[in-house]
């Protein structure tokens, strides 16, 4: 199909993120990618990052900016990002936010820097660590990217991977105060309370405060859960889960009355390689009552190479659209959003460096 684009380095973005990473070696923005620009970084020191006019001359000056980056342990994987709007009824392009994405060798983000207004000076700045499973623990940032940090967000797990603690120090003093998430397992070893209170304060009366019964196996597969909105003893919502042999979650099925009937239902299929490739909602769990509906294109690669969401599943003409594509070593090239399914491309994308594929 005829895809109307802009301009050559464009780098698509939807807010669950899509991250670039930059090439090996002193890079053509003048970012040294080894973590410890100047060597000090690794003790609390200095990464300068630099753009030296790579972007579109007509959107920005293109005069060099440097940006301090006070963060340890940046690693040398990274990938470069930039979005871009629509077209202007000017012939001008609205550049949105700029992105610099590191990883570490498991591809788990390490670092993002946010340069909201893409003139190479970076706005905010995101750190996160990760346990020997891959499982974050904590995360800190910064709002001007110039000193320490000014928000932290920890996280803790048991022995079979469940999240049993999650919260937000706003102050980075080792106080939770927002978003406190505590779970205590029974005798059992596979029942466990759950308890979330948005302002820590104790008391269950915030609009989205809960408490919730939660069911497991053995191996930390949640099964089903009983909610109790605002702890108040009252039963309000009842959900359950369905997987295959790979553990891949085929149905998320949700029983209002908690009488054991669904009344409304996701359904999701999954490639030979495991990767999702449909998600539906069934009203009253009812596959001929399709109200919403997710679908996931693979090349014969298996990689993502578009998605639509509408109204039904299957060849339905409008929607929402995304296309992405790739380079020989499965890195993102380019993400292309079609906001109503018609051919006309409203965010049109490259991407730099590592950038894994992400939904």
């Amino acid at each position: 199909m005829m895809l109307k684009k802009r301009f050559a380095v464009i780098i698509c973005c939807l807010f669950s993120s899509l991250f670039l990473v930059a090439a090996c070696g002193e890079t053509e923005d003048g970012i040294s990618p080894d973590g410890d620009t100047d060597g000090n970084t690794e003790n609390g020191g200095e990464y300068e990052a630099e753009t030296d006019g790579d972007v579109d001359d007509d959107a920005v000056d293109t005069d060099i900016y440097v940006n301090t980056y006070r963060w340890q342990g940046l690693s040398d994987i990274y990938c470069k990002s930039r979005v871009e709007a629509d077209q202007e009824e000017d012939g001008l392009v609205e550049m949105l936010d700029c992105y610099w994405t590191f990883y570490d060798e498991n591809d788990n983000i390490v670092s993002l820097l946010v340069d909201s207004i893409c003139n190479g000076v970076n706005d905010y700045c995101y750190h996160y660590y990760y346990d020997e499973n891959g499982r974050r623990i904590s995360s800190k940032t910064s709002y001007d990217c110039l000193g320490e940090p000014d928000e932290c967000r920890n996280s803790a797990y048991n022995s079979m991977g469940v999240l049993i603690m999650d919260g937000v120090d706003k102050g980075c003093d080792g106080t939770r105060e927002e978003e406190c998430t505590d779970v205590e397992f029974r005798p059992d070893g596979v029942t466990a309370d759950l308890r979330y209170d948005y302002d820590c304060n104790g008391v269950f009366d915030y609009f989205n405060d809960k408490c919730e019964e939660l069911t497991y196996d053995s191996e930390g597969h949640l099964l089903s859960g009983i909610l109790d909105a605002n702890c108040d003893g009252e039963i309000n919502w009842c959900y359950f889960y369905v997987y295959d042999e790979n553990w891949n979650m085929t149905e998320y099925n949700q029983d209002s009355d908690c009488d054991g009937t669904a009344g409304g239902c996701y359904h999701y299929k999954y490639s030979e390689e495991n990767i999702k490739i449909e998600e539906a909602y069934l009203n009253y769990c009812d596959e001929n009552n399709v109200n919403g509906c997710t679908t996931w294109t693979l090349d014969e690669k298996g990689r993502v190479i578009g998605r639509q969401t509408s109204g039904e599943c299957g060849d339905y003409p409008y929607g929402y659209c995304t296309i992405w594509t790739y380079d020989g070593d499965d890195n993102l090239t380019s993400c292309d959003i079609d906001t109503d399914c018609n051919d006309y491309i409203n965010f049109a994308d490259e991407y730099q460096g590592h950038c894994p594929w992400r939904d």
